[in-house]
């Protein structure tokens, strides 16, 4: 009886053991699931981050997929960290592609992400993310790899202004291991000045009145200037009279392009307002499916611009969108000047430039300089590199990079 007794005990504790060694070896790529669960990751090891975003992060390569794990430092929902991540797809033969995160719908603290290329801003096929918080926000991602080559290195956003580089492992399921790290580093701006003849706009979806003021050229991915024209680019100009700050976006001709880019920010020296625009139904942009019409947009602060609550219409402000069956997206928008009043108590009446930014939409912000002492000012264009996230601050002064 003791002998059987002793046998169950031995028994009980080899298929303790043989749990606990399943418990402690490494997970598996296969393993993962994409479920904003991250119990997985927790036997993957990481790859510490010391920067504003993250703690940590970690990539698997399994099966031609590469799978993504962060822990950002975000404790709210609108510190959203994982847009501004673009990571970057280095080939073995040098080609990058850079990835746009984006989020495509939430309930509660659960997001589901979505990967888009950023040159044409088309999703990557398969490919999905979740987010979630515990104690911090955490996000997890796979990307099939198919639609690019062979993957080298990862370069992603670790803040505002530096990425880290890494390499990954030759063997699926190896560490990567860091390459580099690197600071974006500031260009000096290219001043476009041309004179405009004077002239009132009106937000009205002509757009007849932007004829009369210079517009640029501008991408979110590298292009050469010489290269850049109304078929591959987005074109863009800002104006202000005694009263309002106006700018006018038209998006690419050569292919589908809708309406993209809810924020913009608007600088005047140390102080920058973001401010959204979305639908009347509160229906974010882009939105794929609009029939060709004109529709008025909300204008709005940006979530929780101290000191106001959130979602908080724009007095005085007005937007058009026009969406063409043969034509490229338009939309015009009208900013009163008070609104740095209300945000920062100055008043910006006497100023001479103004500076507009949009990731989203562009790579370079584009600042006007006045070139008139008539009432309604024409304009000159500087267009200066700008980091990304600086348009996402949510500080109460912003600095204003050029």
């Amino acid at each position: 009886m003791k002998k059987r007794a002793g046998l169950k005990l031995f028994g009980n504790i080899i298929t303790g053991l043989c749990l606990g060694m399943l418990w402690i070896l490494p997970v598996q790529a296969a393993s993962i699931e994409i479920d904003g669960n991250f119990r997985d990751w927790n036997s993957i090891e990481k790859t510490a981050i010391n920067s504003d975003f993250y703690q940590e992060v970690a990539f698997v390569r399994k099966d031609n997929k590469l799978y993504m794990y962060a822990k950002e430092k975000s404790k709210n929902s609108w510190e959203t960290y994982y847009a501004n991540t673009m990571p970057t797809l280095i080939l073995k033969n040098g080609e990058e592609h850079v990835l746009v995160i984006t989020q495509s719908s939430s309930n509660g603290n659960q997001s589901d992400l979505t990967i888009r290329k950023q040159n044409g801003y088309t999703e990557v096929s398969g490919a999905h993310g979740k987010r979630d918080k515990n104690g911090t926000y955490q996000y997890e991602l796979v990307i099939p790899l198919d639609d690019f080559g062979e993957v080298d290195s990862v370069r992603f956003f670790t803040d505002y202004s530096n990425t880290q580089t890494l390499q990954l492992g030759s063997n699926e399921n190896e560490t990567p291991s860091v390459i580099e790290e690197t600071t974006i580093q500031q260009e000096t701006p290219e001043e476009i000045v041309i004179h405009s003849d004077t002239g009132k706009i009106t937000i009205d979806g002509n757009f007849d009145d932007w004829k009369n003021y210079p517009h640029v050229f501008v991408t979110n991915w590298n292009m050469p200037e010489d290269q850049r024209n109304e078929s591959n680019c987005r074109s863009l100009s800002i104006a202000m009279d005694d009263d309002n700050i106006y700018f006018h976006v038209k998006m690419i001709g050569g292919w589908n392009d809708p309406m993209n880019g809810n924020e913009y920010l608007l600088s005047v020296g140390d102080y920058g307002v973001s401010i959204n625009l979305t639908m009347m139904d509160d229906r974010t942009l882009p939105q794929y499916n609009l029939s060709p019409n004109q529709y008025d947009l909300k204008v709005y602060y940006k979530n929780r611009t101290a000191p106001l609550i959130d979602n908080t219409l724009i007095p005085g402000a007005a937007a058009k969108l026009a969406v063409y069956s043969n034509g490229p997206d338009e939309v015009e928008v009208q900013v009163p000047k008070e609104i740095f009043k209300t945000v920062f108590g100055i008043d910006v009446n006497d100023v001479k430039e103004i500076t507009l930014m949009n990731p989203n939409l562009f790579d370079h912000g584009i600042s006007s300089t006045a070139t008139s002492t008539m009432p309604f000012l024409g304009i000159g264009i500087s267009v200066a590199s700008v980091l990304l996230a600086v348009f996402l601050l949510s500080r109460k002064k912003v600095t204003h990079k050029r």
